[in-house]
C-alpha cells in the first residue's frame, strides 16, 4: 500500500469475492469495508495472529465469500519498530525474550503520539 517511515513497503491484504480488483474496488466503494490495522505496537502479534487464523479458515471451508463485505488488513503497520528489537524496552513486560520498540522509526508511539 505504501512505503513505511522506515522504507521498507506496507502490505495490505484485501479479501472480497468479486473476482477481479475494478470489481472489488466498486464494491469497497458502495458497500460496507473493514479493515484490521495490525502490529501498530511490535510485540502484541494478537491481530497478526487473528487475521491469519481468519483468513486459513475463510480459504479452507470452500464456501462462497461472494456476500462477505469487502476485508482488508494491514499484516505489520509498525515496520520500524518492528525492527527495533531488544529484550528491555517494556517495563513489567513477561516475556517474549524480544520483542518490536513501540515507536516508529521517528520514536512516535502511532496510538499516543499522533
Amino acid at each position: 500500500m505504501g512505503p513505511s517511515d522506515y522504507g521498507l513497503p506496507i502490505y495490505l491484504c484485501i479479501v472480497n469475492g468479486a473476482k477481479d480488483s475494478t470489481n472489488t474496488f466498486k464494491k469497497a466503494r458502495e458497500e460496507t469495508t473493514i479493515l484490521f490495522n495490525n502490529a501498530i505496537h511490535p510485540g502484541e502479534p494478537d491481530g497478526i495472529n487473528a487475521c491469519l487464523i481468519w483468513l486459513e479458515e475463510l480459504l479452507n471451508n470452500k464456501k462462497s465469500i461472494k456476500k462477505l463485505p469487502v476485508v482488508a488488513f494491514i499484516p505489520a503497520y509498525n515496520i520500524g519498530g518492528m525492527l527495533n528489537r531488544s529484550s528491555n524496552s517494556r517495563a513489567n513486560q513477561n516475556g517474549p525474550n524480544e520483542y518490536g520498540f513501540r515507536g516508529n522509526a521517528q520514536n512516535l508511539d502511532l496510538n499516543r503520539d499522533l
